[in-house]
């Protein structure tokens, strides 16, 4: 039998589940699974829903999503989330990868050392994607939109790895919490339409 990944995102709580089974039932179904994976600061932290482990965190490392976590509290993980690593979005090297921001004042600014700091995750083990990957994500994206590049969630990165990092050949991997919209500078359409080609190609499932 094939062990299980789940990928929880940062949705607000999916009501159609509770015709099927209560808040802290969900709950527990994520937990029971063989690795956990969440993203960034965990919003929905605290609610019963979302079950209590993490195992992998990925988080942003850069622009003002990650200023953001980088501040005192951004990033107030409750003990028993405490990840066991974290994996960032870019270092040094790779951040000029992802499409710029003008909008944004902290655009190409890198806050990975504060962040983990916030979180109380210093001293974990941390890794970052890797240049090829990030370039994939950007051109399944820009692909998805007719050619123009946009920058990737988080969650549509952590999948992505998933899916695709031989460490995580040999799970089954689930997601839930998403609902695909959110801050306008993301391609949602696309990377909805992205996540159901792989549900067709039985690369992952719904929970």
């Amino acid at each position: 039998m094939r062990k299980r990944l789940i990928v929880v995102g940062n949705a607000p709580r999916p009501r159609h589940i509770w015709q099927r089974m209560t808040p802290a039932r969900f709950g527990r179904k994520i937990d029971a699974f063989d690795v956990v994976v969440r993203c960034n600061e965990i919003k929905n932290r605290n609610k019963p829903w979302i079950g209590e482990r993490t195992d992998v965190l990925f988080v942003r490392a850069e622009g003002s999503p990650a200023h953001r976590m980088s501040q005192p509290g951004g990033m107030a993980i409750p003990p028993s989330m405490r990840p066991g690593r974290v994996i960032f979005s870019c270092d040094e090297n790779s951040r000029g990868l992802y499409p710029s921001n003008p909008d944004d004042p902290h655009d190409g600014m890198i806050f990975r050392e504060a962040i983990l700091e916030s979180g109380g995750l210093t001293g974990l083990p941390v890794a970052t994607l890797s240049v090829s990957e990030i370039r994939s994500v950007i051109g399944l994206l820009a692909e998805a939109s007719g050619g123009t590049p946009t920058i990737p969630s988080m969650g549509l990165l952590a999948i992505h790895h998933v899916t695709t990092a031989p460490e995580f050949t040999d799970f089954e991997v689930w997601i839930a919490g998403f609902k695909w919209r959110g801050w306008i500078g993301h391609n949602w359409e696309g990377e909805r339409a992205i996540i159901e080609k792989w549900r067709k190609e039985r690369r992952l499932r719904f929970l």
